[in-house]
């Protein structure tokens, strides 16, 4: 397969059709269905990035294979202008599991695709509104191994700082309701954009699905 190097500017590291469910001025919502295919980068093995030791993690080269959202959807909340993506996660049968808070820049949009470069840090927020900082290591490994300037990660810390600070005063989108929100039943999986290449094909095949419901005994496969 062809690699690429890690971090080249302007290469996506992960593409994700959603539907928009409503698109204004102050934010934009998404909603990810459970099935949805999606391009993720991945070591050019073809294993998953997290399969390379933290140590040498950003010196490999990268790929991209296509697969499938695994687990429950999520509903992910973009306020215009802000360095974060609020994505709301549900269990089985509905049940809220909480908020993740993705680090990221400020989103661009150019026509119907979205744009937006992830920060290597994120903060869980359970039901309960508590908040729990996320990849620490990852941050650090990424400044050790020259890939995130010290200064430029330091202003990272100062955006998980600003989330916090929004879920300590409960700003919106946290206390506007969405995790009671429900797609709308008659809405399809949208399919990945004409033209997008892959290197590896993750996706389960119509096999390995039936082997996976009858071992699970859902109505769809579980994972990638």
């Amino acid at each position: 397969p062809s690699s690429r190097a890690a971090w080249e500017p302007g290469t996506p590291l992960w593409r994700a059709p959603g539907a928009v469910v409503p698109d204004e001025a102050q934010c934009v919502v998404a909603r990810l269905d459970p099935g949805t295919v999606v391009l993720k980068t991945v070591l050019d093995t073809g294993e998953d990035v997290r399969a390379a030791p933290l140590p040498e993690r950003y010196r490999r080269k990268f790929s991209m294979a296509k697969t499938v959202w695994r687990g429950e959807g999520i509903l992910r909340i973009a306020p215009t202008g802000m360095p974060w993506s609020v994505w709301l996660f549900w269990e089985p049968g509905w049940q809220f599991a909480g908020w993740y808070i993705n680090l990221e820049t400020p989103i661009r949009a150019e026509g119907r695709p979205v744009y937006e470069e992830d920060q290597v840090r994120d903060v869980w927020v359970t039901p309960d509104h508590v908040c729990h900082r996320k990849d620490e290591d990852e941050r650090a490994a990424a400044v050790a191994q020259g890939i995130c300037h010290p200064e430029y990660a330091a202003s990272i810390t100062r955006d998980a700082d600003l989330a916090e600070e929004a879920v300590a005063s409960w700003q919106s989108p946290f206390p506007d309701g969405w995790e009671d929100w429900r797609p709308d039943p008659r809405w399809t999986v949208p399919p990945l954009p004409d033209g997008v290449t892959w290197d590896f094909d993750l996706a389960p095949t119509p096999r390995n699905t039936a082997r996976t419901r009858a071992a699970s005994g859902q109505s769809r496969w579980s994972q990638a």
